[in-house]
């Protein structure tokens, strides 16, 4: 029987609204011709019109980790060149220079007179540029990049006050008393342990900050050991696979030791041009390197590491440290125009010690960091000895004021230091390719 015209329209239109529900249906994700889900914006796999902008010119620039990494060096690098001779001028312009006679030392006081009037704020221009660059860089939604970010903000607060008060204040020799210094870096890694134990434990921040990075996971057989709450607070042995379990309240006591003892150990290494900051490259990109590969589950499970799933992004943080820090030795070689400053020296060591626990390489870092944990050694061993016995085992602490007092020339201990560090850095990465 023949269709009316009245029917033919009719049957058009239903056939077009049932055409419509199943794209809909199919845009989606659901076959039953709902309405189409509201895509919703993540803050770590979403990028913004900047970054789409700059892949045009680097593809894959924000996708490829490794990418990301190299463009946080280069790019905390490039703004330290821009921010080093802006701290210069203010630093001379508003006083904030070395002091006259600021150790108890006449000898070394002698030795370091040309040093006098030398701006300190060296340290301000790095994690400037630093945390400048992770902010480009790094998914700034990951729980370890805000969480290193504030270790950095907060040790950086306690160096640039000690600063203050060793240039403005009534007794410009002292600075804050080391009561007063050791309680405040030892708060800042109260916190950050615990931290890290109630993000661990899944107290809720685990559903405000991003954990992973949006790479695609590795097959089920690829997969090392993950970075669950029991694992992560244990201390895992080097060249093992053997652990020290810890629980949380003794983890939140270890990281707080690992990030004073390191922070003061970078602090006492800073005395001689260069010195400091040359060996902090080395072993700051030491820690970028093994803070990567704890990343990569599949090398984790070849190495017998622990996988600690978002552990890349803070190796992106530690390329733009090594960055600002390269950018402040431009100026800082001998005859230095600028000094690092506890501002900077403070939060550059308590970086050190943060990247090895997130990393778990805590129990590698004494060889990572075998230059500034030597230097601390010596007044540590300087100072017991001389109270115990009235003698000094050295000419003078810490260790690289020793060789000065021989006869070196600053630039040959700053030298041959830079050595000691290049050999420690080598043979720490060796130990990932001594397996279990």
């Amino acid at each position: 029987m023949p269709k009316t015209r009245g029917q033919r329209a009719g049957a058009r239109e239903r056939a077009q609204r049932a055409g419509a529900s199943a794209r809909a249906g199919r845009l989606g994700g659901n076959a039953g011709g709902a309405a189409p889900r509201k895509r919703c914006r993540h803050p770590v796999t979403e990028r913004d019109s900047g970054e789409r902008m700059l892949e045009l010119f680097v593809p894959g620039l924000f996708t490829h980790l490794v990418l990301r990494i190299a463009g946080s060096a280069t790019v905390a690098f490039l703004l330290g060149l821009l921010l080093v001779p802006l701290v210069i001028k203010h630093g001379r312009r508003r006083g904030f220079k070395d002091r006259e006679g600021k150790t108890h030392s006449i000898k070394l006081n002698e030795l370091h007179a040309k040093k006098k009037d030398t701006p300190v704020l060296g340290g301000l221009a790095i994690l400037a540029a630093a945390l400048a660059s992770t902010a480009i860089f790094a998914h700034v939604m990951s729980f370890y990049v805000v969480l290193g970010a504030g270790t950095l903000v907060a040790l950086g607060g306690i160096g640039l006050l000690d600063d203050f008060v060793k240039t403005f204040g009534k007794d410009k020799r002292e600075g804050l008393t080391p009561k007063q210094k050791l309680a405040c870096q030892i708060g800042v890694g109260l916190a950050v342990g615990a931290l890290l134990v109630l993000f661990h434990e899944n107290w809720g921040l685990q559903s405000v900050f991003a954990l992973d990075a949006p790479h695609p996971s590795p097959p089920p057989a690829a997969r090392g050991e993950g970075a669950t709450a029991t694992a992560f607070f244990a201390l895992r042995i080097p060249c093992t696979t053997a652990s020290i379990p810890l629980g949380a309240a003794l983890f939140v006591a270890f990281t707080a030791l690992v990030l004073t003892a390191s922070s003061n150990a970078v602090n006492l290494t800073d005395g001689l041009d260069g010195l400091a900051g040359g060996c902090y490259v080395l072993a700051i990109a030491v820690q970028g390197v093994l803070a990567y590969v704890a990343s990569r589950a599949d090398w984790c499970q070849d190495l017998g590491l622990l996988h600690v799933p978002g552990s890349g992004e803070v190796a992106v943080l530690c390329a733009a440290l090594a960055g600002g820090t390269m950018a402040f030795l431009w100026f800082n070689a001998h005859p230095a125009d600028l000094f690092m400053g506890d501002a900077g020296s403070l939060p550059l060591g308590g970086a050190l010690g943060f990247v090895a626990v997130i990393s778990k390489h805590e129990l590698l870092l004494p060889l990572v960091a075998l230059v500034f944990v030597a230097e601390a050694a010596s007044v540590i061993l300087q100072v017991a000895f001389f109270k115990a016995t009235g003698r000094r085992i050295l000419a003078c602490a810490p260790l690289h004021h020793h060789f000065e007092f021989q006869g070196w020339a600053e630039t040959k201990v700053v030298i041959r230091f830079w050595i000691a560090a290049l050999l420690a850095s080598l043979a720490s990465l060796a130990t990932l390719a001594v397996r279990p």
